[in-house]
């Protein structure tokens, strides 16, 4: 619902999933519940929501590896990122950037994961220097880096992750 213009009924469907169901559920489950959850909320412009739900995983980044694996701590953690920038801790951002890039560095070859660490050198320079939001050469080469796999075959969340940096430069 929430890729087909309804993210509402998105948070409204895991809002209603029932305390006690939840309990029941795999822990796997139930993270993912939560990390949905504040995509949703982040889609809504709800950031301080987004990010005090992601505080409520209540776990290290090593143990949600080790339960969810390495991609979805990665996608938490630009997830994360994404809050402070919206929520103007730009310190906090930068903070969460650097220790991304110390921790997931072993992927920075990766072919995969080329086009995140893209993604976070974009944010980086956003941040650094924010008039480059303007610049049409800025805006030209961050879609030459990051689009360049036709649209049928981009994973969905690398498309919204890109939608939101799109967003941001226009």
């Amino acid at each position: 619902f929430s890729y087909l213009s309804a993210n509402e009924k998105s948070i409204d469907l895991l809002l209603n999933i029932n305390e006690t169901t939840k309990k029941k559920l795999p822990t796997e489950d139930q993270l993912n519940i939560k990390i949905n959850l504040a995509v949703y909320y982040f889609n809504q412009s709800l950031f301080k929501k987004a990010n005090l739900l992601l505080q409520t995983l209540n776990h290290s980044d090593n143990w949600l590896e080790k339960k969810m694996g390495k991609e979805w701590v990665l996608k938490k953690n630009l997830m994360e990122i994404l809050i402070q920038y919206e929520l103007e801790n730009i310190e906090i951002t930068l903070n969460r950037i650097r220790a991304f890039e110390r921790h997931f560095s072993d992927l920075l070859k990766h072919p995969l994961y080329i086009r995140v660490f893209q993604f976070i050198k974009t944010i980086k320079e956003i941040i650094n220097n924010p008039q480059l939001l303007k610049s049409e050469e800025f805006i030209e080469q961050v879609e030459s880096t990051l689009v360049i796999i036709p649209t049928e075959q981009e994973d969905l969340q690398a498309i919204a992750f890109y939608s939101w940096l799109k967003a941001k430069l226009t």
